[in-house]
């Protein structure tokens, strides 16, 4: 078992740290092209919209990044802190790390509860860590284009 530590990057060093975790960061903005790319989330980072942090393993001598994970608090009736996106390799060894990098952090911003949102195999390897509550359906909106399903019905306003 490696010795993997998860370490919350401050916004101002987060620049600094994409020789070493860019590939990480290009590669969740390769899986969501829609929704950002490796530069916009660094910048998000950098302007304290989102919270970076970083797994690597201890036993190198090299702090070489392992997986890094994307976060943001919300508070909609309870603060919480949500993992939106997480890359890397051997994620049996960080995920762990990354769990209890994220309650240290929660706690510290008065957050109440983690969130993942993730692909299905998470909440099989999660389990010992929290539930799976709820399923994420995404669909784009066009704007120009079709509603998805039937056709909103036309209400007919009497007119006294």
């Amino acid at each position: 078992m490696t010795d993997i530590v998860a370490v919350v990057v401050p916004a101002n060093e987060a620049r600094s740290w994409w020789p070493t975790i860019g590939h990480w960061l290009n590669d969740i903005g390769d899986r969501s092209p829609d929704l950002w790319s490796g530069a916009t989330i660094l910048r998000s980072v950098e302007l304290g919209q989102r919270i970076l942090m970083v797994m690597w393993d201890r036993e190198t001598k090299e702090a070489v990044a392992v997986a890094v994970c994307i976060i943001e608090v919300s508070d909609l009736g309870m603060k919480s802190i949500t993992a939106v996106a997480a890359t890397g390799h051997d994620r049996l060894d960080w995920q762990d790390a990354l769990a209890d990098c994220m309650t240290r952090a929660g706690r510290e911003l008065g957050c109440r509860r983690i969130v993942a949102i993730a692909r299905p195999g998470w909440s099989r390897s999660l389990r010992h860590i929290g539930k799976t509550t709820h399923v994420l359906i995404e669909a784009p909106i066009d704007l120009n284009g079709p509603i998805i399903g039937q056709e909103m019905p036309r209400v007919e306003k009497e007119i006294a």
